[in-house]
């Protein structure tokens, strides 16, 4: 026996992928544990990019967060090692991030 269609014509079958796909984005961060993201407007302009920006410092913020915990967590010997030195490296590269967004902020 087949299967019903999910789409009754070929043409919607491409919406409704698309459908199913912006769903998955928007779920993601709730299924990371990550707190939702601020809607964001489509005023032309200025608007739209000082909403982006805050955003991306969010996301800047909660890594940063997550980051300096698990490197708090690990071994003075884990700290010491290659992998140790990795994490601090792009612990430092996040933070001099932030300050980059600090500074686009209006």
């Amino acid at each position: 026996m087949l299967a019903p269609k999910r789409s009754p014509h070929r043409a919607a079958r491409p919406a409704a992928d698309g459908n199913r796909c912006a769903d998955t984005r928007r779920r993601e961060p709730e299924a990371r544990g990550m707190p939702p993201l601020p809607a964001i407007a489509n005023p032309p302009g200025n608007l739209r990019g000082e909403a982006l920006i805050r955003q991306a410092a969010m996301r800047l913020d909660t890594l940063q967060e997550e980051m300096q915990f698990y490197y708090g967590q690990r071994s003075d010997n884990g700290k010491e090692s290659d992998r140790g030195e990795a994490l601090r490296e792009r612990l430092e590269a996040v933070q001099r991030a932030q300050e980059a967004a600090a500074e686009l902020r209006p």
